[in-house]
């Protein structure tokens, strides 16, 4: 840590000699109110029903944990990781339902969503066409590298059509 400079008046900078401060480091005093004053903004801080609760949980601590393990145990409950490939399982078994349910869906709010796009893309335009500029530039040989690909696969298609 480097000494503060001899004339230096810190805390009190108002009075500083200087014309800019050349001591910019914290003291052990400093570390320390700082300290302290973090200690009691975290006490204000958490509200007393955030308090009663954790009062609550670290009394009955090993009540909670027994009951939620019967739970799970009652309740056939797994992990995230199990519960992930339970929704992938499901979602594979009812494909044919969940895309008539949306399809559904999509047919009867197909209007509210339109106008609520248009808002939207109103609400936004400016935003929008910077956003699109900006990506235009960022990939601008990607977007004409697939503009070609698609030019040529075009053309091959007319040649074998005629020829």
């Amino acid at each position: 840590m480097e000494e503060r400079p001899k004339y230096c008046t810190l805390p009190d900078c108002f009075n500083c000699p200087y014309p800019d401060c050349i001591f910019e480091q914290m003291t052990i005093e400093d570390y320390m109110a700082q300290r302290e004053l973090d200690k009691e903004f975290k006490e204000r801080s958490i509200s007393p029903v955030s308090q009663y609760q954790r009062a609550y949980y670290l009394k009955h601590r090993d009540e909670i944990l027994k009951r939620n393990r019967e739970w799970r145990i009652r309740t056939g409950f797994k992990d995230t990781k199990d519960h992930s490939e339970y929704q992938q399982q499901y979602r594979a078994d009812h494909a044919e339902e969940i895309r008539l349910l949306k399809k559904r869906h999509h047919e009867e709010h197909r209007e509210m969503d339109l106008e609520r796009m248009k808002q939207y893309y109103a609400d936004n335009a400016d935003r929008i066409k910077a956003y699109q500029k900006q990506y235009y530039q960022e990939h601008h040989e990607r977007i004409l590298e697939r503009k070609r690909e698609a030019y040529r696969k075009k053309r091959l298609e007319l040649k074998d059509v005629a020829g």
